[in-house]
């Protein structure tokens, strides 16, 4: 008999938000998946629930964030990797989402399959292998290197010595993207318009540092600036010399960031909700 459900999704709370988020996108791409928020009936016992679920699914993935293992979630893995030793069949797939930053922590049996790595959760390659993992077939060509959208440029001559609306318009789309399939760059480029030598488009800076993809980015007083990363960090960058000044982590990507009035409190939002508020002092 057919399992009920393509894929169990086991997970720890402190994640629930990230992999809420990948459960929809399997649902769009036709997999069914088990996700204790969807399933599990208020007023039951959970427990015999997740029990239930695990066994009438045809896969498992353990998700592994930036806290690591909660208690029920590896109790969920020990089950599922019970029943994979004795099912060699039974597909096991360890994701890594954004954040994780502690290898050591994951068991040994599980560390034996291959995994799925997540550098933020627009990454359509990783969705690919997980995708391909939960269906049992293999990712194809490509799987592995990423599609890294390419830095906009523009070198034409503003025609009277002023810049164009369209120019700003391709500027914008190139840096946020309306698809937001698409991938963005793990660094900032700062980029102004210039008349003279240095033509127009010059790129004055491109400050490099975040190892995932840049969300968003804020001048905070004309000399510096600040950039907000998947990879969990805020990074206060001087924008004369291009020096990271001050590396702030939270535990979850980093999607918005803006300065207060006076640049002394950056203020940011994570993906789970939170908004962060940093009173930071600058060595001059």
């Amino acid at each position: 008999m057919a399992p009920l459900y393509d894929v169990f999704l086991s997970h720890s709370t402190a994640d629930k938000p990230a992999v809420e988020k990948l459960a929809q996108k399997l649902v769009a791409a036709g997999i069914t998946p088990f996700l204790d928020k969807w399933h599990l009936i208020p007023g039951r016992l959970w427990q015999s629930g997740l029990e239930a679920g695990l066994r009438d699914s045809g896969a498992c993935v353990i998700f592994v964030g930036a806290e690591g293992f909660g208690p029920w979630h590896r109790q969920e893995m020990l089950v599922a990797l019970d029943r994979g030793a004795r099912d060699p069949d039974y597909p096991i797939i360890p994701v890594l989402l954004p954040g994780f930053r502690k290898p050591a922590e994951i068991p040994a049996f599980l560390a034996q399959r291959g995994w799925v790595e997540f550098a933020d959760l627009k990454d359509e390659d990783a969705f690919h292998g997980l995708v391909c993992g939960i269906q049992g077939k293999p990712p194809g060509p490509g799987f592995g290197i990423s599609a890294v959208s390419p830095a906009y440029r523009c070198m034409a001559q503003p025609a009277e010595g002023f810049i164009h609306r369209s120019e700003y318009e391709k500027v914008l789309e190139a840096l946020c993207p309306k698809d937001r399939t698409a991938r963005s760059s793990p660094s900032v480029g700062i980029t102004t318009a210039l008349r003279g030598a240095g033509g127009f488009g010059k790129t004055l800076q491109t400050l490099e540092g975040h190892t995932a993809s840049v969300n968003a980015v804020a001048v905070l007083d004309g000399r510096r600036a600040v950039s907000a990363s998947d990879d969990g960090t805020l990074r206060v960058w001087d924008l004369e010399s291009g020096v990271p000044l001050v590396v702030m982590t939270l535990d979850a990507p980093v999607w918005a960031v803006a300065g207060s009035p006076d640049d002394r409190i950056v203020v940011a939002g994570d993906w789970s909700g939170r908004v962060h508020f940093f009173d930071w002092v600058v060595p001059e």
